[in-house]
């Protein structure tokens, strides 16, 4: 079981479809799922979100930045948005600025495990 505690990125909003944010939050938690299935701790912001979208995006990005500050690992989910994300700059901004030791993992949403892995990340 793992000890350190993965924080997991991904977009969400997207202006034009419901679908989008269907797909994207769908690929968070089966991320999520795999990631806890290998042994490790993660706090998905997309999972916690979700009855309470109707708290708006500046609500969710203090609340990010915030967990974020408690985690070891920003684990960035490259779902389709994820370089021009607002959030997820945000989140790799934080980690950079106020954790700089902090390992900062790029994954694709097929190999998660693998890679988080491969950082040595026990």
């Amino acid at each position: 079981m793992s000890k350190e505690l993965l924080y997991l990125a991904c977009p969400y909003t997207h202006p034009n479809s419901c679908n989008t944010e269907r797909r994207r939050r769908n690929a968070a938690r089966k991320a999520e799922r795999e990631l806890r299935e290998a042994g490790f701790h993660v706090y998905n912001p997309l999972g916690a979100s979700e009855d309470y979208d109707h708290l708006g995006n500046d609500y969710w990005y203090a609340h990010g930045v915030s967990m974020l500050k408690r985690c070891d690992v920003l684990v960035v989910l490259k779902v389709d948005g994820w370089y021009e994300s607002k959030g997820v700059r945000l989140e790799i901004d934080t980690a950079v600025s106020e954790k700089p030791y902090m390992p900062i993992v790029y994954a694709e949403p097929s190999n998660v495990v693998g890679v988080v892995k491969a950082y040595g990340i026990e």
